[in-house]
């Protein structure tokens, strides 16, 4: 329970950053944090629907960068190595 805390205390000061999940059947998911409990985390999409991820599926997740969007509404996937 402490690292989840720490997990979330860590998100908040990213200010609910732009993540990217790469789940263990290869599905890739990016979005904004929404919330994050022990079993799930909910991330908001670029058509601001809320996907809960059930974090025994993930895989790895990733930190993206320059949230910002493109011209058709995609955020941009850059990765911080």
């Amino acid at each position: 329970m402490t690292s989840l805390n720490r997990t979330q205390a860590q998100l908040k000061a990213l200010g609910f950053p732009f993540i990217g999940i790469e789940c263990a059947n290869g599905l890739k998911i990016f979005g904004k944090v929404v919330k994050f409990t022990q079993y799930k985390i909910y991330l908001e999409d670029k058509n601001k629907d809320i996907i809960d991820v059930p974090r025994r599926i993930i895989k790895r997740a990733f930190l993206l960068i320059d949230g910002g969007e493109d011209n058709d509404g995609a955020a941009k996937v850059s990765r911080k190595n």
